[in-house]
């Protein structure tokens, strides 16, 4: 059974999104944690876990559903696990997995969320908080307000295009690895990502708060 002590890391620093989109599992340590070595698939959930928990967050923008989505896409990944072949890049073929979980989750839930205050405001103010380098409160305070503007019209997104400029803008994967993921042509991930940010622009250039002035995302 898939180990269930792993812990999620809600309030750490996210890791670069160039580490896990890079990361590469061994098919020796997949081949053991297939044939029932335990120390193994915990050394995946180890290596993966915290990928897996940011992007069932910026998918969910909610810790619980994140935490649950989590931990869902792990028990798919212990029964899927012999199923793999090693043609795709395995933290590609784990996070179509993830994704998939995700994409359940919020249709789930989609009802419960909108009566659900977001999560996002406190998730950006502590990485606010946590860099010192611009000390003007007035700047902090107009940076923190873009940002939140920012999260919210990511927010309102179709989940699809949220997905796709997570998974591109967020945790760095190539178009190819995202229409694997997502199981959609290379042409469709382009088309999301250009109607997502189409929508992005126009949901900030004309903020009611006075709009944020962008060219492009």
């Amino acid at each position: 059974m898939p180990p269930s002590n792993y812990t999620y890391p809600a309030k750490k620093k996210e890791r670069g999104r160039k580490d896990i989109a890079t990361l590469d599992i061994s098919q020796s340590l997949i081949d053991q944690a297939i044939q029932g070595n335990s120390e193994s698939f915990e050394t995946i959930v180890r290596l993966t876990q915290s990928g897996i928990y940011n992007l069932a967050f910026r998918i969910l923008n909610n810790r619980e559903e994140a935490q649950d989505a989590t931990q869902e896409a792990f028990v798919k990944l212990y029964q899927a696990l012999p199923s793999f072949r090693g043609e795709a890049r395995f933290t590609s073929w784990f996070y179509r997995i993830a994704t998939n979980v995700c994409l359940d989750c919020y249709r789930r839930n989609k009802k419960k969320r909108e009566n659900t205050a977001p999560e996002y405001m406190e998730h950006l103010l502590l990485l606010l908080t946590s860099n010192g380098q611009n000390s003007n409160p007035e700047q902090i305070y107009q940076d923190k307000q873009k940002l939140l503007r920012l999260q919210k019209a990511i927010d309102e997104l179709p989940v699809k295009y949220r997905t796709v400029i997570v998974l591109r803008h967020m945790e760095g994967f190539s178009y190819q690895e995202i229409a694997e993921i997502m199981q959609v042509p290379v042409q469709t991930v382009g088309t999301f990502l250009y109607r997502g940010k189409a929508v992005l622009l126009k949901k900030l250039n004309s903020s009611k708060e006075g709009g944020i002035r962008v060219e492009r995302v």
